[in-house]
């Protein structure tokens, strides 16, 4: 299920965001654009509450560097340079005593 968790896009903003859910992964594509302040929160209310794991996908050697705030649910992504992107894969653990 899709979301974009800086709201929709517009035109012109200074970073973008869309997360793409599945039952156990969160994969989230994030740009920044010239211009915009290194940082960005980037809103999850799924993942609330949870120890997520956040892992970069793209580009692998890359300079991102993010921070997961379970109990906001917000996760801080800085892109040290613009224009930029990348690609995390979100988990969270799983309870192993769920059916």
């Amino acid at each position: 299920m899709p979301s974009w968790p800086l709201g929709l896009p517009a035109w012109d903003d200074p970073w973008i965001a869309l997360a793409l859910r599945t039952p156990a992964t969160t994969y989230l594509t994030a740009w920044r654009r010239p211009g915009a302040d290194t940082t960005a929160a980037l809103h999850l209310p799924h993942l609330r509450d949870t120890a997520a794991r956040v892992d970069l996908l793209y580009p692998s050697a890359g300079r991102a560097v993010s921070a997961w705030t379970p109990d906001t649910p917000e996760l801080s992504l800085t892109l040290p340079t613009a224009p930029s992107a990348v690609l995390l894969r979100i988990t969270a653990p799983t309870d192993p005593g769920a059916p």
